[in-house]
């Protein structure tokens, strides 16, 4: 049985998993690891073991005191670098916003996060980078649902952004997807603090696809135990909708609810 350790890098909730590689490693200690390509400073949330053999890769070691030396004062230069580029920014009027500044492990390369609604050509910004900090520079654009994902924060559901904790590849989200589970389309209540979609829409759609299949529109006429009627209403979860039966007086007119197995579509609506 081999043991599954939980890492989490810098202040991201994301965590990523390695195999412990024969280490003696236990929650809360400090390690290095791969990640996204190159060696990182990461905290321990989690220990697991697992008979199953999934193929991960392997702490490196266990944190030394001089990495946690290094990993400060790695902080210290990003924070610094920061204030660097965006005075250099504004010194070349670029229409750009900086979101982060994240220094590799070992000193060798910085890479700059940014939004920007259009092309920004930043040669001469990496340049002057390239001069000060005598390393290699790198400009990474990033999508509005990326700027959400590095800055921590809670959504309307009153928890953390999924895309801050969990998520680590964009699905695409459509209207559609409200739609079928019946939400409201109003901008305020199915948009995330980045202005897209909510991405949790994609969650519980291909449930709603398979319930959606049996509900009648909303007009059809269905046949029920009490005779033909007009559906008005429908209830995805319920599976239920509510007809009307139209009388020839107002007093004779009903609505009454039925589950989907006790009624038969006899006309959809055009």
């Amino acid at each position: 049985m081999r043991k599954i350790i939980s890492v989490r890098f810098d202040n991201l909730r994301q965590v990523y998993c390695y195999d412990s590689n024969g280490l003696r490693i236990y929650k809360n200690n400090c390690v290095i690891a791969r990640h996204e390509g190159n060696l990182d400073y990461g905290i321990v949330v989690n220990v697991m073991e697992s008979k199953k053999s999934i193929d991960l890769p392997k702490i490196i070691r266990l944190a030394s005191y001089s990495d946690r030396k290094k990993y400060e004062s790695n902080k210290r230069f990003e924070s610094y670098a920061i204030k660097v580029c965006k005075n250099t920014i504004r010194k070349y009027d670029l229409k750009m916003k900086l979101i982060n500044a994240k220094l590799n492990f070992d000193g060798t390369k910085i890479v700059f996060y940014f939004v920007s609604e259009k092309r920004v050509d930043f040669r001469e910004l990496v340049r002057d980078l390239a001069r000060l900090f005598k390393i290699k520079i790198e400009m990474k654009q990033l999508g509005v649902r990326d700027e959400a994902k590095n800055i921590p924060s809670m959504g309307i559901c009153g928890r953390p952004l999924c895309c801050n904790k969990f998520i680590k590849q964009f699905d695409t989200v459509s209207i559609k997807m409200a739609k079928d589970q019946g939400i409201s389309l109003s901008p305020m209540k199915i948009s995330g603090n980045c202005g897209r979609l909510l991405c949790c829409l994609k969650y519980e759609e291909n449930i709603y696809e398979e319930l959606n299949k049996n509900i009648p529109p909303v007009n059809s006429i269905v046949k029920t135990p009490d005779g033909e009627a007009k559906v008005i209403i429908t209830n995805v979860l319920l599976q239920s909708v509510k007809v009307i039966f139209i009388g020839e007086t107002p007093a004779d007119t009903m609505i009454k609810v039925y589950p989907l197995d006790k009624v038969t579509i006899l006309n959809k609506p055009n």
